[in-house]
């Protein structure tokens, strides 16, 4: 099959995305706030010209076919499991698979053809800032726009997240959906509250004016689809293990029955406070006092945050902090846990790694990063519009210079808090993105966290407008400089501010996708 399509192209882009705040809870229901960046992801689509139209799969490449090289989909493959070992071009393949399923599901009409996609895009790999989202979202809306013709009939972007959440899974990531929606649905000038119970729906959370945001790439890679055993999906596994013994220990999960229904922290949340509540042993008042510290990776700034979470409270009555054991689950839950996870290969390929780098799973760690957090992701909406309504230009022309700081404090505080719990209870960091927040927080930021799952990849940091010229030479000069220099020694003719400049940048809340057809 030929790279030139006949006929209409679609072209679709589709944007990466910077959290705010909210890390590693959208799998567990809850909401998060992301924004979408300016860096993006661009395919090209046309159906193949007609001497290539004995086969209704797909060819596709890279403008930068060095890194990325071309490749082929037949139909029949594209009908089969994803292979085990996967490329760039798996992404391709799950959002195919995804777009199919897609429209059948809202039964919309469509003739199968050969695709030709040619792809581009500047949200580097593995930098957390969901390359892979962004690429799996521009090829379903492409591919979409292509196959049914009358653009009128495709679904909505909400449809179309939560079906590209689905399709990113055939790459054998448990993601959320937090990625997609926010690349698809984000609106300019706003960061997105997402929401996934019981519906994928969006709100928009209005930025301060006076908010600046620098991204900056740790250069350590983060690749989910290579480490999700140990990472990635282990989390995913350790959290349902959670609610599982929580549920088991307050009476709601006695049979496998009972068990099957329930499948994150939040389907146990409102009965776990409840039975705290009503226990003769339990925290009645909710202080933060009553229960004795989990450990030094428990400190009493992260304990501060369970004044606005009574979960969290309640669940450190029920889990014990030691790693739970493979053995100790299956006979207190009485099963398997292959049989718990229905044999699906997500989550076996996770349970040698918690034995042999963890000494087992650590569930009330993850537990209360899950409600802590998701209590600091409607805080943070809140102080957020707070911030942005005190910015009347009246009120902004009487501000003195520290006015700006002082409203936006309480965003970045609770953006430290966070980084400091996916650091210590989630163990999602690395000491690449400690080092980068560090040297962010000392080059003026009002708060800095990392973004995206971690172990890798950015760190976002919250600055006033005043300051961000000022704190984007230090932290290039802190954190880059030192790297840029190894860079030159193998390569002498790189050049100096386009490389600090695609590594460490401000940006604002842009759209989500979008495509236009070109005849």
């Amino acid at each position: 099959m030929s790279m030139v399509p006949s006929g209409i192209i679609t072209i679709a882009r589709s944007p990466g995305r910077v959290n705010l705040i909210g890390e590693h809870i959208d799998y567990e229901g809850y909401d998060v706030l992301p924004m979408a960046v300016s860096l993006d992801t661009i395919v090209a689509c046309g159906a193949a010209s007609p001497e290539d139209a004995s086969d209704s799969g797909i060819t596709y490449a890279n403008l930068d076919d060095s890194k990325y090289p071309q490749g082929v989909f037949t139909s029949l493959e594209a009908s089969q499991p994803m292979p085990r070992q996967h490329t760039w071009g798996s992404y391709i393949l799950a959002a195919y698979k995804g777009v199919h399923a897609l429209l059948q599901e809202c039964a919309i009409t469509f003739t199968p053809k050969p695709l030709v996609l040619v792809v581009s895009g500047t949200v580097p790999q593995g930098s957390g800032l969901s390359s892979s989202s962004a690429l799996c979202c521009a090829c379903m809306l492409a591919m979409a726009a292509t196959l049914v013709g009358d653009t009128s009939k495709l679904p909505s972007k909400t449809k179309f997240a939560d079906a590209a959440c689905k399709a990113e899974r055939h790459v054998g990531v448990m993601s959320g959906g937090m990625d997609q929606t926010v690349s698809l649905c984000a609106k300019k000038n706003f960061a997105s509250l997402v929401t996934f119970v019981p519906s994928i729906s969006t709100k928009d959370v209005p930025l301060p004016e006076d908010a600046v945001f620098i991204v900056g790439n740790s250069l350590a890679v983060s690749n989910k689809a290579l480490t999700n055993a140990s990472k990635y999906n282990l989390r995913v596994v350790e959290c349902r293990l959670a609610a599982l013994v929580i549920a088991r220990k307050i009476g709601i999960a006695t049979t496998m029955e009972e068990m099957a229904k329930i499948s994150t922290l939040r389907d146990v949340e409102a009965k776990l406070v409840c039975h705290s509540a009503n226990s003769e042993d339990g925290a009645a008042d909710y202080g933060v006092g009553v229960v004795a510290p989990l450990n030094d990776h428990d400190d009493e700034e992260l304990q501060h945050d369970d004044y606005h979470c009574p979960a969290a409270i309640a669940a450190r009555e029920l889990l014990h902090a030691q790693p739970y054991t493979q053995q100790e689950l299956e006979e207190f839950l009485g099963a398997s846990l292959a049989d718990i996870f229905d044999n699906k290969e997500a989550a076996l390929i996770t349970f040698e790694p918690a034995a042999t780098l963890n000494k087992g799973f650590k569930l009330l760690q993850r537990t209360l990063h899950v409600y802590r957090e998701k209590s600091r992701v409607h805080r943070m909406a809140a102080a957020c519009a707070d911030a942005a309504s005190l910015e009347s230009p009246a009120k902004r022309a009487k501000a003195s210079s520290g006015a700006a700081s002082s409203a936006l404090q309480p965003i970045g505080t609770l953006m430290s808090s966070s980084h400091e719990s996916c650091a210590r209870l989630f163990e999602c960091s690395c000491p690449e993105l400690d080092r980068l927040v560090e040297v962010m927080t000392d080059a003026g930021a009002l708060g800095a966290r990392l973004t995206g799952a971690g172990w890798g990849g950015c760190a976002v940091g919250l600055f006033a407008r005043e300051n961000v010229q000022d704190a984007l030479k230090q932290i290039r000069k802190e954190y880059y400089l030192p790297k840029f220099e190894q860079a030159k020694a193998s390569s002498p003719s790189i050049d100096e501010e386009a490389w600090f400049s695609e590594r460490c940048f401000v940006t604002a809340p842009c759209a989500g996708a979008a495509f236009v057809n070109l005849p």
